[in-house]
């Protein structure tokens, strides 16, 4: 609960200073501070958790022996790594594309790709707290429940977040043209195919943090990781003299769709996964996948930001409906519905 709410204070406060920074005509180098104070903030909140623990003597501080050391240095590794993988993941395209096709590449590449990447920072907050739970059911030899986790939490997570995500897709269009303008709208495709990014990332990540307390998992991962990089660069730098800035995006997409598979084949024999558990999976890929071609000829109607909020919205419902169907057993669709009724129902205490 700390962690999860030490999240939300700091990404709400960031949101809301950088609005206030802009509204009162400050600069770019006062939103800059604000994400500072809230990242200042997210580390006071924890600091006051760590205090409080230590205080009523749930953790003692004591110094560590060579053992201590050694697994912490061998984690402190892996997880620099992976952290240095994902920047460079994520912040080698732009200087190059800077330096090739000069700032207004960049820009737009940046402006076409800010929804996509918005959508998985935001989708990979459900994945933020997941990792006590598994390193506690691992160390305890607790394997049955742990594989159930990444089980259940990934059939949660497509049934979730692959609608919305779709919807996106399929209304690409009219929401370049209608939040960018008539300068990018010719290129909402690039856009639009960017989306796979959190699409796959949402169950890699879930899958990733499980089993990330077994260090040779976090290891491939970063192998992963390293190949899909140079996949992606490898690729754009070879498709530029063609596809100017874009081939930056392309790479990105060709790079993520290969090495998800692999990705999830990783995950799946770690938690002991067979082969029928991905055909739900796939299948709602394909129908999401057909949803989104059947809806592109249509989506240019959409001429307002009234029905860019009202249509895609029961698109997204349709596919929830659709998406349950395939992902949920009968027995579980029918825990969902009670769960729901049951929260619904007003309070006997009025």
């Amino acid at each position: 609960g700390v962690q999860r709410g030490s999240e939300v204070v700091a990404g709400a406060s960031y949101g809301v200073l950088a609005v206030a920074c802009i509204v009162l005509g400050y600069g770019v180098d006062a939103v800059c501070y604000a994400l500072l104070i809230s990242l200042f903030l997210k580390l006071g909140m924890l600091l006051n958790a760590v205090c409080r623990q230590s205080g009523e003597g749930r953790v003692q501080i004591r110094r560590w022996d060579t053992t201590d050391l050694a697994f912490v240095r061998k984690w402190a590794s892996i997880m620099s790594a992976s952290k240095i993988l994902g920047t460079f993941q994520t912040q080698a395209a732009p200087p190059l594309i800077g330096l090739m096709f000069g700032p207004a590449a960049v820009g737009a590449v940046d402006a076409l790709s800010r929804l996509p990447r918005f959508v998985k920072s935001t989708l990979s907050l459900l994945n933020s707290t997941v990792l006590p739970f598994a390193a506690s059911m691992e160390f305890s030899n607790r394997r049955g429940d742990l594989e159930q986790l990444g089980r259940n939490g990934m059939v949660v997570l497509a049934l979730i977040t692959l609608p919305p995500i779709a919807g996106a897709v399929a209304f690409s269009e009219p929401l370049t043209r209608l939040w960018l303008g008539p300068q990018l709208e010719d290129h909402w495709y690039w856009g639009a195919i960017l989306y796979l990014f959190p699409a796959t990332n949402t169950l890699t990540s879930f899958g990733s943090q499980i089993l990330m307390v077994r260090s040779h998992v976090a290891t491939k991962v970063n192998r992963i990781i390293l190949t899909q990089i140079v996949i992606q660069l490898v690729l754009a730098l070879t498709l530029a003299p063609w596809l100017s800035q874009w081939s930056f995006i392309l790479g990105q997409v060709v790079a993520i769709g290969l090495t998800s598979v692999v990705h999830m084949k990783l995950i799946g024999r770690e938690l002991g996964f067979d082969r029928r558990f991905y055909v739900p999976l796939l299948m709602t890929g394909g129908v999401l996948a057909a949803m989104i071609g059947a809806t592109l000829p249509f989506a240019p109607q959409v001429q307002t930001f009234a029905e860019l909020i009202i249509i895609p919205i029961a698109w997204v419902l349709i596919g929830w409906l659709i998406v349950g169907m395939i992902l949920l057993t009968r027995m579980q669709r029918r825990r969902l519905i009670a769960s729901v009724g049951y929260r619904l129902q007003p309070s006997r205490r009025g």
